[in-house]
């Protein structure tokens, strides 16, 4: 699981989410910092391996010009900077950041593998192409490894060269390409504007006076932001100042159980005061999961951010926050412990 945030508005896109991606940062995520804008005429893309300091000492936000964009922070998987979101299409008419894992559809690794082969075969080139790590899901018949999300940018993009059809490239990618994931897209021909894609996982918007702003979790707005709206699972469509237009998917995903379970703060709670500050990922897994014990596809993470959220405004959660070193690969992240207030 990753976090992220985007903007599209009248003010220059960086600083804003710069400003709301360090708000997150380090939240079941950390090593990996991304940012892409879109400046009306081109996507200007930098991202490094490591948490945000080690992207100002590479980088400037003075430098990342227009008002729309992404960003991005990855969790704790491995690889270089290519395995960095965002993931641009080769092409250059988009780019893209994705959130979740494979999930209920981790058994399709091998339909999605022949998928990757055969439009590799076809001329489909990945930025994100390195030494293989060990995932054989991943790994193509050229012997390079792909990240799972810049597969899915480069599938778009193709299919919106195909059609010139920015939703219906969209519900193509992510029914042939099945996972309990989100995705945030900008087109390089619609700027100022958002596209998304979800399953089960959840996408917040907060509307400002000059923008409007999407995230994972409305913690990357702060203690004054503006009302938020959650986006319905199993959707695409796109979002603009101005405009929220959302249609059903798939019903490739209508077993999606949306009911959010009772007592998820008492869980959150009780698994704190026992066990002390804890990762986020922890707190899903061990109090919020055993919860949900409906059938269908369940929306864990949206119970965990809620739950965090909730406790986080009202003043009862801390957040603290640690530098860490993958040692597989030397990358140092960023990551947030979350502690109960007595």
């Amino acid at each position: 699981m990753c976090v992220w945030v985007a903007y599209a508005g009248k003010r220059d896109a960086a600083p804003v989410l710069w400003e709301c991606g360090k708000r997150i940062e380090g939240l079941w995520s950390g090593y990996y910092t991304g940012i892409v804008t879109h400046d009306g005429e081109k996507l200007q893309l930098a991202k490094v391996a490591g948490h945000s300091r080690f992207w100002e000492e590479k980088y400037s936000l003075q430098e990342m010009h227009g008002t729309t964009g992404l960003w991005h922070s990855r969790t704790n998987s491995g690889g270089d900077h290519r395995k960095a979101h965002p993931f641009l299409g080769s092409n250059g008419q988009l780019a893209l950041i994705s959130q979740g894992c494979a999930g209920v559809f981790a058994d399709r690794d091998p339909i999605h593998n022949q998928m990757m082969n055969r439009h590799l075969r076809e001329g489909m080139s990945f930025p994100s192409a390195s030494e293989p790590l060990g995932n054989k899901a991943l790994t193509l018949e050229n012997g390079k490894q792909v990240h799972c999300s810049d597969f899915v940018a480069q599938l778009i993009e193709k299919e919106f060269l195909r059609t010139g059809d920015h939703i219906g490239s969209l519900r193509y990618a992510l029914t042939e390409y099945r996972e309990e994931a989100d995705c945030i897209v900008t087109f390089l021909d619609q700027p100022g504007r958002l596209y998304f894609v979800t399953t089960n996982q959840r996408i917040v918007a907060a509307k400002y006076a000059d923008g409007i702003g999407l995230s994972i979790t409305a913690l990357a707005f702060g203690h004054h932001a503006p009302k938020t709206t959650e986006l319905p699972v199993n959707s695409v469509g796109y979002i603009d100042a101005d405009t929220l237009h959302s249609e059903k998917l798939s019903p490739l995903y209508d077993d999606i159980n949306e009911t959010l379970p009772d007592g998820c703060l008492k869980a959150v709670r009780d698994y704190l005061r026992t066990n002390g500050p804890s990762q986020l990922a922890h707190i899903c897994d061990r109090a919020i999961k055993p919860l949900h014990t409906g059938k269908g596809m369940q929306c864990c993470a949206m119970s965990t951010y809620r739950a965090l959220e909730t406790l986080y405004f009202n003043g009862e959660i801390e957040l603290i926050q640690q530098e860490k070193q993958n040692p597989m690969n030397g990358v140092t992240g960023i990551v947030y412990l979350i502690k109960l207030l007595d």
